[in-house]
């Protein structure tokens, strides 16, 4: 059980909003939306000029977010322990069978949250708002088997700003004292969860810094989730309360991590939050703006000529169809005449075009990586995109780290939560000869028994690394060079779907191969007699 209170707990949650006040988070973030959703005027007052808005924010920020999502991101697990030392060979091999089985159950995991539809939503995050985060739990389920767990895994986007960190001077998730989400959800939904507290559950009102975000017809509470490390198991407890009372009382996991994935698209030193790609951008974007905005303006005051006339002669102009106009002195004399003001200086316009320009160019938008140059010099432009994509590699290597620390938290998840379960695994059976082959079915495992996970290597990159089709095409290379000669090794390494009745091919192979020494040995048998004769 834990000491700590639910006020203790909100506490921490207000110190920390504090902190993040002092940053400007909250309005710096509200503005960041904004300009990349398009609202670049709001809150000015200023009824009669134009507001124009050429968004370079959004498109840049979207080129920068395509760029890391133009591949698939594959994961690979490899077994850490050397192969040598106390570590025998049947240990190896069941390392190597469940890190099979391990990534049959990651894709199953990925296909249920939509990941990679998640992952857009996490870097577009990063990039807008300068931190991604994502809290990752096991939901268990009645399966109807009590021999069997039944359950599955939930992964939720969390916005930074409801992410709180107990040392905020680093953005190492696992180095935390402590770790708070917050969330704030209609009062009426947690009386009916949560029955037994009804009474001491109210609505705490609106919070200031989630404004855009609350809903006004509803009374909503604030929730918070606090996690924290004991010193003596190293298993992560949990507790979920608001101010007045706890909902869940405090529990042990039984993860040795956090659940929390969190990634800062430019890192800020001393600080865990960062700073997206959005903020670089709002100075040019304002300055982009009020240029064509005022442009506007002096092309609307200044496009038509302007009609001046002598007052001492006449009262007032009309410019009314077959209206008399009375004078004083001589009709004869010039008593009007049209003036042209300057034309809009072109400086202005380039101005514009350059601010544009340079903007993208400094973000690694160019020309040539948006796909706005012609395909005279295909290699001039191929080269032009590989090195305007070549500054986001370190954003691109923070992506990977987060999703590596998402995989092993679910890794984390499997191995304390699943238990005894069916799963699909590669088994030795007998044909119908007798003949021992490999086939793939479900079978019932105890995933307590997986390698710890400082004993896995996980390894992120782009799927072609590992993708079906590479090694397909691998393998027939190296076939058709000579250097792989033998057929029934080529037929196991080819992915299964790619080669219809795999098994069936296989065992031909075999039973060719078979035939084949056969024939080979009565040779050597009718040579030998031969000899002897």
């Amino acid at each position: 059980m834990a000491d700590i209170t639910s006020k203790e707990i909100f506490e921490k949650y207000r110190r920390d909003t504090r902190y993040k006040s002092n940053l400007e988070l909250y309005d710096k973030i509200e503005q960041q939306e904004n300009f990349f959703i398009g609202r670049q005027w709001v809150g000015l007052n200023a009824p009669d000029l134009e507001k124009p808005v050429i968004n370079v924010t959004k498109r840049v920020t979207n080129y920068e977010i395509s760029v890391l999502l133009v591949n698939d991101v594959g994961v690979n697990f490899r077994d850490g322990l050397p192969t040598s030392g106390n570590k025998n060979i049947a240990e190896i091999k069941d390392n190597s069978k469940w890190m099979e089985m391990v990534s049959n159950e990651l894709e199953k995991v990925q296909e249920n949250i939509k990941f990679r539809e998640k992952m857009r939503h996490v870097l577009r995050n990063a990039a807008v708002d300068g931190d991604a985060a994502m809290y990752t739990r096991f939901i268990p389920e009645d399966g109807g088997n009590p021999d069997v767990v039944s359950g599955h895994i939930e992964t939720e986007i969390i916005d930074n700003l409801n992410v709180h960190f107990g040392d905020k001077q680093t953005s190492e998730v696992q180095k935390q004292p402590w770790i708070i989400i917050s969330k704030t959800e209609l009062t009426r939904g947690l009386k009916e969860k949560y029955p037994d507290k009804e009474e001491y559950i109210s609505a705490d009102g609106r919070n200031y810094f989630s404004e855009n975000k609350s809903r006004i017809d509803d009374e909503m509470t604030t929730v918070c989730i606090y996690f924290w490390r004991n010193k003596d198991t190293g298993n992560v407890w949990y507790m979920m309360c608001t101010e007045d009372c706890v909902l869940e009382e405090a529990t042990d996991t039984m993860l040795k991590r956090y659940p929390v994935s969190w990634m800062n698209w430019e890192m800020v030193k001393d600080c865990y939050h960062g700073i997206g790609v959005v903020e670089e951008i709002i100075p040019n974007q304002i300055a982009i703006n009020k240029l064509w905005a005022m442009s506007l303006l002096y092309a609307k005051n200044s496009s038509f000529p302007k009609i001046i006339f002598d007052k001492t002669k006449l009262d007032k102009w009309t410019n009314k169809v077959g209206a008399a106009i009375g004078v004083a002195g001589n009709p004869n004399d010039a008593i009007a005449a049209t003036f042209r003001p300057s034309d809009l200086p072109g400086q202005i316009l380039n101005l514009v075009s350059q601010t544009i320009s340079y903007t993208k160019e400094f973000m690694g938008a160019n020309d040539a990586a948006l796909g706005n140059v012609r395909p005279e010099n295909t290699s001039a432009i191929i080269a032009l995109q590989q090195s305007s994509a070549a500054p986001l590699e370190l954003q691109r290597q923070t992506f990977y780290q987060f999703i590596e620390d998402w995989v092993r938290t679910v890794y984390e998840i499997m191995r304390v939560k699943y238990g005894k379960r069916y799963t699909i695994a590669e088994q030795e059976i007998q044909d119908e000869n007798g003949q021992a082959i490999k086939q793939k079915m479900a079978v019932l495992v105890d995933f307590g028994e997986m390698p710890a996970d400082s004993d896995v290597i996980v390894d992120i990159g782009a799927s072609d690394y590992w993708s079906e089709i590479t090694q397909t095409s691998t393998m027939d290379n190296l076939f058709s060079k000579g250097i792989l000669q033998d057929a029934l090794v080529y037929m196991e390494n080819v992915p299964d779907k790619h080669i219809k009745n795999k098994q069936k091919v296989i065992e031909a192979i075999k039973r060719a191969q078979e035939q084949q020494r056969q024939k080979e040995a009565q040779a050597q048998q009718m040579q030998m007699m031969g000899l002897k004769m």
